[in-house]
Parts: structure tokens; sequence; C-alpha cells
């Protein structure tokens, strides 16, 4: 035993405790190993996150894990399962997003329990209100012993997934239904979203060329793409300066007529704010064509 007597045996007594407590955490084999498995089930993302307690030579069932008892199903913190999309479990919708897993084990039936609360510390402060689900299951004799327990996350085909409990010579299982159409059709709309603001985008970067002097050909293809995307006033009147600063002043005076002509069919606030602009743009153009024409 270390007698501390002053403050420098102090001190170096708490280095080795935090060293020894440092080297327990970081080198030592854990009783209950952090683990998680992650699976795609049509397009949705499911997550088991859970402590795996080992057996050791003990009675797990009606033992370690009595029956008829809420159980953290792991060790440590709560076991926690993660939904990236809305699912179905037992005919029942589960909105996405992370939930604490618990069950009630008995010989005959296991209730499954997921939990609003995922940052519980076990089952302390479980709060039955806060259920989303409770459904059953039955436990089945395994074929091969497990030392640890784990969890397994298996696509059986594009809408279901099946979730399993295997530990000692255990084995439990649950099926979780996704929608994978109803997945798809949100990405497709999504893209739909970003596609439907690309044309203003690219006409916005052309104008910004235009406004800044820089490269003009560059600007073009993009205010190009965006008349190919969206038919605007907008987009046609940036072509337009684009072209007249290049000195295509009939093509440009073409171009803003035609902007001109559809800013007044859908009268948006947008065009409303430039409409004063924008004639002045070809009036001036105009001008311009007119003057040169008597030059010449």
């Amino acid at each position: 035993m270390i007698l501390c007597k002053n403050g420098i045996q102090t001190l170096l007594c708490l280095c080795l405790c935090v060293f020894a407590a440092t080297l327990h955490a970081q080198e030592l084999p854990q009783p209950s190993t952090l683990s998680s498995v992650t699976a795609v089930v049509g397009l949705t993302e499911i997550k088991m996150s859970y402590s795996a307690p080992a057996v050791k030579g003990r009675k797990i069932w009606d033992g370690l894990v009595p029956y008829g008892k809420l159980w953290r199903s792991g060790a440590n913190a709560a076991t926690t399962l993660t939904f990236a999309d809305p699912v179905t479990i037992a005919d029942k919708s589960v909105p996405a997003g992370i939930y604490s897993f618990f069950t009630i084990p008995s010989p005959k039936a296991w209730t499954l329990v997921l939990n609003k609360n995922h940052a519980l510390n076990g089952t302390t402060g479980y709060d039955s209100t806060l259920d989303v689900i409770r459904w059953q299951a039955k436990p089945f004799a395994y074929c091969e012993f497990r030392e640890r327990l784990n969890y397994s996350i298996v696509a059986l085909n594009d809408e279901e997934g099946e979730v399993s409990l295997l530990w000692e010579n255990i084995k439990v299982s649950f099926i979780i239904k996704t929608d994978p159409e109803a997945k798809a059709l949100a990405n497709i709309k999504s893209k739909m979203d970003e596609l439907s603001g690309a044309w203003y985008s690219l006409a916005r970067s052309a104008e910004y060329f235009y406004d800044n002097n820089l490269d003009l050909a560059e600007a073009n293809k993009w205010v190009d793409m965006s008349i190919q995307m969206q038919e605007h006033f907008y987009n046609r009147w940036v072509k337009a300066r684009i072209l007249a600063r290049q000195n295509l002043l009939q093509d440009a005076l073409v171009l803003a007529q035609e902007a001109k002509v559809l800013g007044e069919k859908g009268k948006t606030a947008f065009y409303v704010a430039r409409k004063e602009e924008l004639q002045n743009f070809i009036s001036t153009l105009q001008e311009k064509i007119k003057t040169g024409s008597k030059q010449k």
C-alpha cells in the first residue's frame, strides 16, 4: 500500500490512478464490447447499436436475464435501433428516428419494445408512456452456441428485413418492412426540385460573369443551358445583355423582346421589379440599331 505523505506523493498517486484507468479502458478487453450492425433494406438504412455481454459459464435465461422483467437487450447503455426512413413493424407505422430497444423475455413469447427515449442508461429512467410500439416474438433454440450477444440485420427482399437477437442457444427475430417505392418517389421529387432551380442558378451565374466582365464565352454556355431547361424572361434577358456586349445587337433585341413577352405573360413580382430596366434596355438597343443603320 502506498502512503501519500505530501503533495508530490499525492500527485504521483493520482497520476498512477489515471494511468491505470486509461490502460484499463483502452488496452484491456471489456466485459461487454460495444458493437453495431447496419444494413440497407430496399432504400432504407437500419442500424442496431448495443453492448455485447458474454456468457462466461453463467445461466443466461431466467438467470442473468430474468424472465418477465424489462431487459436492456444488451449491456451498459440501452440498445438502440435507428431507421433512416419510416418503417412498419407488426403492422404498425414507426417514424424515422432513433429508439431504445427493450425486451421482456419469457420461455414461450418475448415482448419487444421501442421507446422514444434512446439516451437511457439501461432500463434506468424507462417510461412506458414513451413506448412507440410493443409486439410479440417467439424465441427459438439456435443450432450454434453464441458466447457473446449478437444482432444481425438481413435484407430478405427489397421491402423486408429480418432483425435477429442471438445469444447462448436462443434466437429471437422480427420483421421490419420498408417502403422503397415511397423512398424512390421522394428521391425523384427531391432531384426534380433541385433541377427546377438549376435553370435560375445557371442564369444567375451567367449574369454574374456579365456584371463583372468575366469570361463571356463561359457565361454564354451557362445561359444557353438555362434557356434549354426553362422558358423564362430572366434567362433570355441575361442572354440578350451578353449578346449586346458582343455587339450582336439584332440578336440581342430579339431575345430581349422575347423576354418581355414572357414576362408580361406571367407578370410575377420578379418580372415587375425588373420591367422598367428591361424596357429601357430594349429602347437603347432599338436606338443603337437605328443609329447604326443611318450611319451605313
